[in-house]
């Protein structure tokens, strides 16, 4: 057996996951950017934002924490920072607990279209963000309290207003910063929904380890994620190589291949036929007759196949 044959695998491998899209799940659409990529192991660039804002929440904590005690001195109190630094790090604490939800929300209020309806989305997803932050907080104060043989109290009447107010800016600073993080480039608006092969030599590396087999992306049909493999399916053959979806992704954008679901993409210059299917969803019609699945999420990749030019 050559090494060629040891690294580059064929697709009838037993051993490895078939490709995902085959199995239609209900799900699917709520598996976006900002987890599309768990299965296959998370990346750098969807926990850095993660990163960022608790560095962001901790330092708020921190000077919020070194004023409310300075202000407690200026007043004639004791300079204590136990008092400030618990509060405010159950609050960073709640805040951190929210964040995947709240990027979850930001992803959808991304997919919203005209601004009055994602004023109106952005102004419920802080409401409800600033009422979560709340619920959990109060249970988490009170029980600790109730450890060291205190009492917590919450007037909702007093104190409610005043937190909902401070936790829906919270929430808009976080949920920029989300939006910010996540924001994807757009694409360019070229009327077939491809881009042109480079001038240069098309011809394309596939490597798996030390082996490399040189192949022609403009006979690519598809490319999927099976497993810890990415599979490369051509007009002739197929290669599976270790690697993941997103980094193909990336790699092969300027050969015309977009991503039409959650574990596939699609050259769309071999693309014959687009079938429309109910909840946005739809069928792509290849030219050597397989029919590929198309998420609602990706559509818009294919709806510049068929804009009017201009």
């Amino acid at each position: 057996m050559t090494a060629s044959n040891r690294l580059i695998k064929p697709s009838e491998r037993l051993d490895v996951q078939t490709t995902r899209d085959k199995r239609p799940r209900s799900w699917d659409e709520l598996c976006g950017s900002l987890t599309s990529r768990l299965r296959d192991g998370m990346t750098a660039s969807s926990l850095a934002p993660y990163g960022w804002l608790a560095l962001l929440i901790l330092t708020n904590a921190i000077v919020s924490m070194l004023s409310s005690a300075h202000d407690a001195a200026q007043r004639g109190e004791p300079y204590d920072l136990r008092r400030p630094a618990y509060f405010e790090m159950t609050g960073g604490l709640c805040a951190l607990l929210l964040l995947p939800a709240l990027r979850r929300a930001v992803d959808w209020l991304a997919r919203c279209r005209g601004w009055l309806r994602r004023l109106a989305v952005a102004s419920l997803i802080a409401s409800l963000y600033s009422i979560a932050h709340i619920a959990i907080l109060i249970p988490i104060r009170k029980a600790t309290f109730g450890i060291v043989g205190g009492t917590y109290r919450f007037d909702w009447l007093s104190q409610g207003p005043y937190d909902f107010r401070r936790e829906i800016v919270a929430a808009m600073v976080l949920g920029g910063a989300f939006w910010l993080f996540d924001r994807k480039k757009p694409e360019p608006g070229v009327s077939t929904g491809a881009e042109p092969l480079p001038e240069a030599d098309p011809r394309l590396w596939l490597r798996d380890g030390t082996t490399a087999v040189r192949i022609d992306p403009r006979a690519i049909v598809t490319v999927s994620s099976a497993g810890n493999y990415v599979e490369f399916s051509l007009v002739d053959k197929t290669y599976l190589i270790r690697g993941t979806l997103a980094a193909e992704e990336a790699r092969l954008r300027p050969f015309g291949l977009r991503r039409v679901h959650r574990t596939r993409l699609v050259n769309l210059n071999r693309v014959a036929a687009i079938e429309p299917r109910s909840g946005g969803d739809f069928i792509l019609r290849m030219e050597n007759g397989e029919s590929i699945s198309g998420s609602r999420r990706y559509r818009e990749a294919v709806q510049r196949m068929t804009a009017p030019a201009g």
